[in-house]
């Protein structure tokens, strides 16, 4: 009787929809794919995503014109510098076995590890990140804080960046997900409704965070965060044409290919399946205000190199910095102005406003801000410089 063997595209099919239910980080994630990718790995990828955007006010019956923005999307790049990849040895009987066995005995084993491979890239992406926000976690037991008074001060820090509440997320290591659990403000998964395809993860909904452990974090940190604050982008490569047996397909934001090959030298059949994948983080542009509230500009802008004289509180660009009475700037990668803080909103004043210097404020016309060192290196940005405030990072403080 003539084998009947199992399609390539059934099999990549069915590797997508289970790896779909085994994945714990990227499905938290903003994730992007697509199929056949021609690029070489290491190729560079753009992502668009929504973006904040700020409305404009007019005074009604003043005769003032409207002012038009761009509506720009928030453009992300990710670089494919990784092939996750398991391949295994498979002999014609199993490949011939029904789909049942074949997922039991060769797909689950392929598809924890290709799995396991993107929760570990997700995993260190938010691990080496840098963050607006670091909170630390107190021992209950000894400092007398439950670990919900921390979650708030992260939901809090969410809000003030505008991030949506649909879509946040709680990741935690062992450490922390221990202090959670002995809090008296946890809601249980069963208590709460919520069966998703992550319930065997999910510790429960909290301060309007699902809350999730994963192995892959490790036991003292945390992240707060919204689904767009990470980016995974995976590509299916192309099945070569000296494969025999192959297939490309993506769904669900994931892609991924299936090859299958005979090994002449051990008399034996193959079976890959590999994804290219890359990840990033998601930056607003944008600053502070005193009140803490993430003001959001529209488009990105060019940072201009920065020095100044702390007795004069007055900065030198080399360039025509274009600056207006009023407008909005914010500082970073600063060496020295002691009493500056990164990332907040100052406003420029017509004091020693020229093409190359100027002064700031922290309101709207008001004094000179006073800074008490010089600045011998960093930069100012126009209405606000790269902020990474759609996620939070937790620590554990023992």
């Amino acid at each position: 009787m003539a084998s009947t063997f199992i399609k390539a595209s059934k099999v990549v099919s069915t590797t997508l929809g289970l790896l779909l239910r085994e994945m714990t980080l990227p499905g938290l994630v903003w994730r992007d794919a697509a199929g056949d990718f021609a690029g070489a790995a290491g190729d560079t990828i753009t992502i668009r995503l929504p973006s904040y955007a700020t409305a404009r006010t007019r005074v009604l019956r003043a005769g003032t014109a409207i002012t038009m923005d761009d509506l720009a999307e928030n453009v992300v790049t990710v670089t494919l510098n990784t092939d996750v990849y398991k391949a295994v040895p498979i002999t014609d009987e199993q490949l011939t076995l029904d789909i049942v066995n074949f997922g039991q005995q060769v797909l689950d084993p392929v598809v924890r590890s290709v799995g396991m491979g993107f929760d570990d890239a997700i995993a260190a992406l938010m691990v080496g990140a840098t963050y607006n926000t670091t909170l630390e976690v107190p021992n209950t037991e000894t400092l007398g804080k439950d670990m919900y008074d921390v979650l708030i001060d992260a939901r809090k820090a969410l809000n003030n960046a505008n991030v949506p509440q649909e879509g946040r997320a709680l990741v935690l290591g062992s450490n922390l997900e221990a202090r959670l659990l002995k809090s008296p403000a946890l809601v249980k998964v069963n208590e709460s409704g919520s069966d998703s395809t992550l319930r065997d993860a999910l510790i429960g909904r909290i301060a309007g965070f699902n809350a999730i452990i994963s192995n892959a974090i490790p036991p003292n940190l945390g992240f707060a965060f919204h689904r767009s604050a990470y980016v995974m982008s995976t590509r299916a490569p192309l099945v070569p044409d000296g494969a025999s047996w192959g297939a490309t397909q993506s769904y669900g934001g994931i892609a991924m290919r299936v090859l299958r090959d005979y090994d002449f030298a051990n008399t034996r059949d193959r079976l890959l399946a590999d994804a290219y994948l890359g990840v990033n983080t998601v930056s607003d542009f944008g600053g502070f205000d005193a009140n803490g509230k993430f003001i959001a500009n529209d488009s990105p802008a060019v940072a201009q190199t920065i020095t100044s004289v702390a007795a004069t509180d007055i900065f030198t660009n080399p360039g025509n910095n274009g600056f207006a009475v009023g407008d909005k700037v914010t500082f970073s990668g600063l060496t020295g102005g002691a009493g500056l803080v990164p990332g907040t909103i100052y406003y420029v004043i017509a004091a020693n406003l020229t093409a190359t210097t100027f002064q700031v404020s922290a309101t709207p016309g008001g004094a000179s801000f006073d800074h008490t060192t010089n600045v011998t290196a960093g930069n100012v940005t126009k209405g606000g410089s790269p902020q990474f405030v759609r996620a939070v990072k937790l620590t554990d403080l023992v």
